[in-house]
């Protein structure tokens, strides 16, 4: 976490950040080790389809609550725009 407080990082990509370090920080001492880290991208890399957006779902479902709130569904959209426009794929305007 340390590294993202000085560094060019911009904030929507530090929350993300910060959210994916809270869920592979399983023993909760501020660290992620290898370990951690392993098994905090399994599901990316040889998981099935549902677990793979489960995953998705979890970073963006900050409260934990297994429900998408407005604020954390907003999110999940601007955060898929940035990304489609870092691609040059077309982007939603903030009317649509």
């Amino acid at each position: 976490r340390a590294s993202m407080e000085g560094g060019d990082v911009h904030q929507s990509d530090r929350e993300i950040l910060d959210r994916l370090f809270t869920m592979f920080d399983r023993t909760g001492d501020d660290a992620v080790d290898y370990r951690e880290l392993l098994c905090g991208i399994s599901p990316l890399v040889a998981g099935t389809v549902r677990e793979k957006l489960e995953f998705a779902f979890a970073v963006f479902d900050a409260a934990g609550s297994g429900q998408m709130r407005p604020q954390e569904m907003s999110f999940v959209l601007q955060s898929c725009n940035a990304c489609a426009s870092f691609f040059g794929d077309m982007v939603m305007t903030s009317e649509q």
